[in-house]
């Protein structure tokens, strides 16, 4: 019922890449450079949803030139507003209930900020961040400085441990949890991690989350092979008639890349565009920013 609603909203599927790519591209929006918020300050302070964040960033690996990227080691623009999106209480994927208190999300490069996560883990049941391994250290600190506990999940015995001894011992209510897994797309066997994603065989993923990741020729497809391998792992029965829904959030830089990303995602994925009525001003039309929702093509 939720899905039919939600395809109902979004309207016409994207069928013609090449349409899509002018559509949006024919757009006057300003100027955004990178897409940066800061790339030089260390700790940015945001509002998103009426609360304060403080985040903690690290220029000096982004000028670095660390092999395999650097560019979640700093917040991009497009994060507080797809966080302020998630965070409103009319949010379109809460709303018609695809999203809800048992939820999980997976986040794809949640970078060293963890912002999405931050803001949304307390509105569902589980979230799972994942990115490569350098992000980690400056990940947990910014969490737990905003009141989120972080929980490596190939650590996970030890952590329920703990989490279970501190909440005997205090009698208060716990902090969101955002769980964080090592996810590189171009080297990690997805189907590795399946065991702590899936640790009982009875978890299912709702939501998978991807904030602009689309800006690099070379990482497309391993991004969307990426997906593709999420979408099809093996869940239990009770789940497997429930489609994962891929949300798609990012800045339109370079259209030749674009629509490079959008041919690759419409081989094995339906596409929409969130249209202008169901986003916040932010992210509407002739802002530069755009987001897509995919559900993965079945045979029939």
């Amino acid at each position: 019922m939720g899905l039919i609603a939600l395809l109902e909203h979004l309207g016409e599927q994207i069928t013609d890449t090449g349409e899509e790519t002018f559509l949006l591209f024919s757009q006057d929006f300003p100027p955004q450079n990178l897409g940066f918020v800061d790339p030089k300050s260390g700790t940015l302070e945001l509002e998103i949803g009426g609360k304060d964040y403080n985040i903690h960033q690290s220029p000096t690996i982004l000028s670095s030139n660390r092999t395999g990227g650097t560019t979640g080691a700093v917040l991009w623009k497009i994060s507080p507003l797809v966080a302020d999106w998630l965070a409103g209480k009319d949010n379109l994927l809460f709303r018609e209930g695809l999203l809800t208190p048992n939820s999980t999300i997976l986040e794809l490069g949640c970078g060293t900020a963890g912002l999405l996560g931050m803001v949304v883990s307390s509105r569902v049941g589980r979230y799972i961040a994942t990115d490569q391994a350098y992000v980690c250290k400056l990940l947990r600190q910014n969490l737990e400085e905003n009141f989120v506990s972080m929980k490596d999940l190939r650590q996970a015995q030890s952590s329920r441990k703990v989490v279970s001894e501190g909440a005997s011992r205090k009698q208060t209510k716990p902090k969101p949890i955002v769980e964080f897994l090592e996810l590189d797309w171009e080297t990690t066997v997805v189907s590795s991690l399946y065991p702590f994603i899936y640790p009982t065989g009875f978890e299912k993923i709702d939501v998978i989350v991807c904030c602009d990741c689309v800006y690099n020729y070379s990482l497309l497809q391993p991004l969307v092979h990426t997906c593709l391998a999420l979408c099809s792992s093996q869940e239990s029965d009770q789940h497997a008639k429930n489609p994962k829904i891929i949300l798609t959030a990012l800045q339109l830089r370079t259209s030749d890349v674009f629509e490079s990303w959008l041919e690759e995602m419409n081989k094995e994925f339906r596409m929409w565009r969130v249209p202008d009525s169901l986003v916040s001003p932010g992210l509407q039309s002739g802002t530069g920013f755009v987001m897509h929702i995919s559900i993965k093509r079945t045979e029939e």
